[in-house]
C-alpha cells in the first residue's frame, strides 16, 4: 500500500508569474508618477494656514493673509491636511507631503483594483481597467487636501460595495470617516451622496423584486406597510448608516456652516468662470483623453453587454458623468465609479462572444521563468524609484519653485520692502504668503472663496488692464505691484508717468507708485 506525501509548499520565486509582474508594475507605477514635485501653487498657503493653526492652537474663522479681505470670515474646512503637510513639510522637506500624496494615491487604486477584480474581471482585463481609470484621474494628482476625497470617496464605495454583495457588513466604519473628511475637504458632500445613492438604489431594487399583497391603498396603514416592508433588512442599515454619516459631515469647528459652506463654490459665477478645474473637460487637450476613452469604452460596454445595471449602478454612472462633464475635477469620482461597471460589462461582453476568462490559478513557475520575470522587476522598481526620488528631492522642488514663482522678486522685496499694500499675480499670491507674510499681506491668491466674486472680477480687470484699473488701485490703497512682466498690466504701467519700476527680471517686475 503506498502512501502519498503533501507537495512541498511552492517557493514565492516559484509563484512569481508574468501576471504578478503586470500588477506590481502598475502600483510601482502610479507611485513614483504621483511622486512629482509639488506644482500646485495653493499648496503653499495651506502650509501657512497649517502653520497658523498650530500656532495658536485654533482654525482660524477670519482671513489673516490679505489686505482685501482681511477679518473677512473664513472657514478653512481643509484645515486637517493643512497641519499634516505643515508639520511633514517642516520636518522633512517637500518629501514629506509628497510621499503621504503618493501614498494614498496608490492606496486608493489599490483600492479600486479590488473593486474591478470582485466584479469578476481576470488580472490582465483588471490591470488595463484600472491603469486607464488612474490616467484619466490623473489630473488631479497634486499635493493639495482633495486627496482626502481622492482616497475616501474609494473607501466608501468599498465599504458600500461589500455590504451590497454580502462581504462584510462594516457599514459602522464611514460615520467615524466622515468626521475625517469633514474635516479635510468640502468633498466630503460626496460621501453623503453616495451612501444615499445606496440606498436609493437598493430600496428601488426592494421594490423591483417585491411581489406586494393586493392592497386597496385606501388607508394610511396600507401605505405604511408598504414602507416598513421596502425599508427593512439592507435598507434600514443604509437608512441609519445615511443619518449617521449625515450627523458626523456635522461635527467640525464650524458645524451647519461648515456643511453648506461649500455650496457657495458651487454657486460662484466669478469661481466656475474663472478657475480652470471647474471648467468642463476639453476633449481637443491630451491629457483629457484617458477620461475620455474611459467614457467612451463604458458606453460601448453597456451597449454590447446587453446586461441591465442595477439601480445604484445606473445612479452613480449617470450622476458621476453628469459631474465629470459639468467640471473636470471630478473626473477621478467617474473614474472610480465607472471602472468595476466597466469591467463587469466587459466581462459580459466576451461571454457573448465565445469567451470566458480563465481563474487567475496560482501555478508554479519555472525557475528560469521566475527570474527573468524577477529581474523584470527589479528593473521596474528601480526606474520607478529613480523617477520618485526625483519628485521628492529638494532640489527639484526648488527649481520647479524658480520656475513657478518670482523667487528673485521675492528677494528683493525682503532686502527693500517697498511702502504700502501690492498688488500681485494670482497664481503667485499662495506663495507670497508663504514667503512673505505677515511682513507683506497679498492683494488675492487661490482661496477665491475668502475673496469673494466681486474681488476676483476685479482682479481679471485690472491684471488684463481693462476698465478703470487705477480706481481699483485706489480703492484698495495699493501702491506697488508685483506681476509678471510680459503681462498686459506691466505694460500699461510701463507707460504710465505714475508709476516707476523698482526691479525686473526675466519673470516678473516690480512697479511702485511715484510720489503724490
Amino acid at each position: 500500500m503506498s502512501s502519498r506525501h503533501p507537495a512541498p509548499p511552492r517557493s514565492w520565486l516559484a509563484q512569481l508569474d508574468s501576471g504578478a509582474v503586470l500588477v506590481f508594475t502598475l502600483f510601482a507605477a502610479i507611485f513614483g508618477l504621483a511622486a512629482h514635485e509639488i506644482g500646485d501653487p495653493d499648496y503653499w498657503w495651506h502650509l501657512r494656514t497649517g502653520q497658523w493653526i498650530v500656532t495658536n492652537g485654533t482654525v482660524p474663522t477670519a482671513d489673516p493673509f490679505s489686505h482685501t479681505s482681511l477679518g473677512k470670515p473664513w472657514l478653512p474646512h481643509e484645515w486637517l491636511p493643512d497641519v499634516a503637510f505643515y508639520l511633514l513639510h517642516s520636518r522633512f522637506g517637500p518629501a514629506g507631503p509628497i510621499f503621504l500624496s503618493a501614498t494614498l494615491i496608490t492606496l486608493t487604486h489599490v483600492l479600486l483594483y479590488r473593486l474591478v477584480r470582485l466584479r469578476g474581471a481576470p488580472r490582465a482585463l483588471a490591470v488595463v481597467v484600472t491603469t486607464l481609470a488612474a490616467a484619466a484621474g490623473s489630473i488631479m494628482w497634486e499635493v493639495r487636501p482633495q486627496l482626502a476625497t481622492t482616497t475616501l470617496t474609494v473607501v466608501f464605495l468599498t465599504v458600500l460595495e461589500d455590504f451590497r454583495g454580502g462581504r462584510s457588513r462594516r457599514l459602522w466604519l464611514l460615520p467615524p470617516l466622515m468626521l475625517v473628511w469633514a474635516n479635510s475637504h468640502g468633498g466630503f458632500l460626496l460621501g453623503v451622496l453616495l451612501c444615499g445613492a445606496y440606498l436609493v438604489g437598493t430600496v428601488v431594487s426592494d421594490a423591483l423584486q417585491w411581489q406586494p399583497p393586493r392592497l386597496r391603498l385606501q388607508r394610511l396603514g396600507d401605505y405604511l406597510a408598504i414602507l416598513r416592508k421596502l425599508s427593512a433588512g439592507p435598507a434600514r442599515s443604509l437608512l441609519w448608516t445615511t443619518l449617521a454619516t449625515a450627523v458626523a459631515a456635522v461635527v467640525t469647528p464650524y458645524g451647519w456652516e461648515g456643511v453648506v459652506y461649500p455650496f457657495g463654490t458651487l454657486g460662484s459665477p466669478a469661481m466656475q468662470a474663472f478657475i480652470d478645474e471647474w471648467f468642463s473637460p476639453d476633449f481637443h487637450r491630451i491629457e483629457f483623453k484617458p477620461f475620455e476613452a474611459l467614457l467612451l469604452l463604458t458606453v460601448a460596454a453597456l451597449a454590447l453587454a446587453r446586461r441591465s445595471l442595477e439601480p445604484v449602478e445606473l445612479i452613480l454612472l449617470a450622476g458621476s458623468a453628469y459631474m465629470a462633464l459639468e467640471s473636470r475635477r471630478h473626473i477621478p469620482f467617474f473614474a472610480f465609479v465607472s471602472a468595476p461597471i466597466l469591467a463587469q460589462q466587459l466581462v459580459a461582453v466576451g461571454e457573448r462572444w465565445g469567451w470566458r476568462p480563465s481563474p487567475d490559478a496560482r501555478v508554479g513557475v519555472k525557475l528560469p521563468l521566475a527570474g527573468l520575470n524577477l529581474l523584470l522587476l527589479a528593473i521596474v522598481a528601480g526606474v520607478l524609484a529613480w523617477r520618485a526620488s526625483s519628485g521628492l528631492s529638494a532640489v527639484a522642488n526648488a527649481q520647479l519653485q524658480h520656475q513657478q514663482f518670482p523667487v528673485a522678486a521675492i528677494e528683493y522685496v525682503r532686502a527693500s520692502p517697498p511702502p504700502g499694500r501690492m498688488f500681485n499675480t494670482y497664481a503667485w499670491g499662495g506663495y507670497l504668503i508663504w514667503q512673505l507674510w505677515p511682513q507683506q499681506l497679498v492683494f488675492i491668491d487661490g482661496r477665491a472663496d475668502v475673496h469673494g466674486d466681486q474681488l476676483l472680477y476685479e482682479y481679471v480687470a485690472t491684471y488684463g488692464a481693462r476698465g478703470d484699473w487705477q480706481a481699483t488701485f485706489d480703492r484698495h490703497g495699493v501702491e506697488w505691484t508685483l506681476i509678471e512682466r510680459g503681462s498686459p498690466l506691466a505694460s500699461v504701467l510701463a507707460a504710465s508717468p505714475s508709476w516707476r519700476r523698482l526691479y525686473a527680471d526675466d519673470q516678473a517686475v516690480i512697479f511702485g507708485r511715484q510720489s503724490r
